[in-house]
């Protein structure tokens, strides 16, 4: 038989320098576990309140019950007398770092992401999320996780481009590949949200942010959280420049949160916009004027709040009316958008230059003809309404059909 290339190097050692290197070999192995449990005992000195804790990890550690110890892990590091960055990075360094190859490598990047959350310095919380992505790169939840994170830091540290690169190709991947955990998409969408939010770009954040909070559980947010999601969504809704139908965003648990809040005026304001209520509009401006005065993205946007609104008022108008009658005169839209009637043309051309309606203009007969309205997310109201077309369109057919009774009764012999 064939002798390796490495067995004839160990066949040329003296005997006396192969039981050396062995000796090494085996004293490193057995080294890696008593270190670790080393650290626990030294942990258990340091923090007497968490002992029963620590026992526990020592014990699935010396079991090398994994998952057990992966759920354990998270348990541990949420206690109270631990959360300063060093000392859980220390943890991880000292403990984890031993089996970080054994368990889940998603819930790896998990702890790391925990970890790193408490480390005030942001360089070091970026250099130890890399350090630990850099090792699940074969593990492709894993890896995109601790990716969108490092995103996240590079944001935080105005790395813009760098930030972007990463989120234009994480969002590839994620189109890319299907299956992927909830959490994977939620940070990414987080990150890319952030990134929008702080390039200004309202009808981005909007996108990105009503994604986020489709893969993230409600639950796992806190109260002010959910105010400051409300609150940056509900603004980014109106001042988009392309956001016209805010039922899918009025249907967010999180939006729930402004009510009893400082910013309760703004739920209100986003179901005048909603209802296409100018009544409703004008009256909450009036109202909370000093509160909408606060935000800067509101009183700079005035004029095209104001459009926004008036075309709303109109696809209110077309949605109300029966399906066979979508002629509304424009003294109606006049009325309701309360503009002067020599405006109306222009913001109903407005309208179908945004793709909102079509339709033709009649100026001799004063009427707008649509033939066409975007879709809309039906709320309870409009549900009702199509409740009340539906029950006029089915006694429309009941007399039409009696008629061809009537009319034609050898057909129904």
């Amino acid at each position: 038989a064939e002798v390796s290339t490495q067995s004839k190097k160990n066949f040329l050692l003296p005997p006396s320098c192969f039981c050396v290197c062995v000796h090494l070999e085996y004293e490193t192995e057995m080294a890696r576990p008593h270190a670790a449990t080393d650290y626990l005992e030294r942990q258990m000195s340091q923090h007497p309140e968490l002992a029963e804790k620590t026992a526990q990890l020592a014990e699935l550690y010396k079991k090398k019950l994994w998952h057990q110890l992966t759920e354990a892990l998270f348990d541990y590091v949420k206690s109270p007398s631990l959360q300063q960055g060093a000392e859980l990075s220390s943890f991880y360094e000292e403990f984890v770092k031993d089996f970080e190859t054994k368990i889940n490598q998603l819930r790896v990047v998990q702890l790391a992401v925990y970890i790193s959350e408490r480390l005030t310095n942001s360089e070091e919380a970026l250099s130890f999320l890399k350090t630990v992505g850099d090792k699940v790169t074969a593990d492709k939840e894993a890896s995109m996780l601790a990716q969108a994170e490092q995103a996240a830091l590079k944001l935080k540290l105005n790395r813009l481009d760098e930030t972007l690169d990463v989120i234009e190709k994480l969002k590839a991947d994620l189109e890319g590949t299907a299956g992927l955990d909830a959490v994977v998409h939620s940070a990414v969408f987080r990150v890319a949200a952030s990134y929008y939010k702080q390039k200004s770009n309202a009808e981005l954040f909007y996108k990105n942010a009503l994604m986020y909070l489709a893969y993230t559980p409600e639950e796992s947010l806190s109260h002010a959280t959910k105010v400051s999601w409300a609150l940056d969504l509900g603004l980014a809704a109106l001042i988009g420049l392309n956001t016209y139908n805010f039922g899918e965003l009025l249907e967010q648990p999180v939006l729930k949160s402004l009510e009893g809040s400082q910013y309760h005026w703004l739920g209100q304001l986003l179901h005048a916009f909603n209802a296409g209520n100018m009544t409703d509009f004008e009256r909450l401006f009036a109202t909370y004027q000093p509160q909408i005065a606060e935000q800067s993205a509101l009183t700079a946007n005035m004029p095209f709040l104001k459009e926004k609104m008036v075309i709303l008022v109109l696809v209110e108008l077309v949605f109300n009316r029966p399906k066979g009658d979508r002629n509304v005169p424009l003294t109606d839209i006049a009325q309701a958008a309360k503009i002067p009637l020599d405006q109306v043309e222009v913001m109903v051309m407005r309208a179908m230059s945004l793709g909102i309606i079509k339709g033709v203009i009649d100026q001799v007969e004063g009427i707008v003809r649509v033939t066409w309205v975007q879709p809309r997310m039906l709320d309870a109201t409009r549900v009702a309404v199509m409740k009340d077309k539906l029950s006029e369109w089915t006694s429309n057919v009941r007399n039409i059909l009696v008629g061809l009774e009537q009319q034609t009764p050898e057909l129904f012999v």
